[in-house]
């Protein structure tokens, strides 16, 4: 009656362990399929940002603009970032605004 317990114990911690084994062999191919397709988003965001920068009028018009102003956009201005899980397509944000007439009217006056 032990060996039979035994032999059942032993059958159950192997099908345990081969169970443990298969679901990290999922949890792996998941995690290398969302690595593969962040890797392709981000290509891909990459080509749809230097095809903008190139063939898009009105990003031209606009860089155009504030090169004759005299402000150089910084390189990144338009760059991929990644939003998690987050549905967006596109967006704009402003990470520091100064308001350099307001200093500049206070020292003339």
């Amino acid at each position: 009656m032990q060996s039979s317990n035994t032999t059942k114990a032993s059958a159950s911690s192997s099908s345990s362990e081969e169970e443990a084994s298969i679901i990290d062999s999922i949890t792996a191919r998941e995690s290398q399929k969302t690595a593969e397709q962040k890797a392709q988003d981000k290509s891909t965001c990459e080509q749809y940002v230097q095809n903008g920068l190139k063939r898009d009028v009105t990003v031209q018009f606009l860089y155009e603009r504030l090169l004759k102003l005299g402000c150089r956009p910084p390189d990144d201005l338009i760059r991929c970032v990644d939003c998690g899980t987050k549905p967006v397509a596109a967006g704009f944000g402003v990470v520091e605004e100064i308001d350099v007439s307001t200093a500049d009217s206070s020292r003339n006056a």
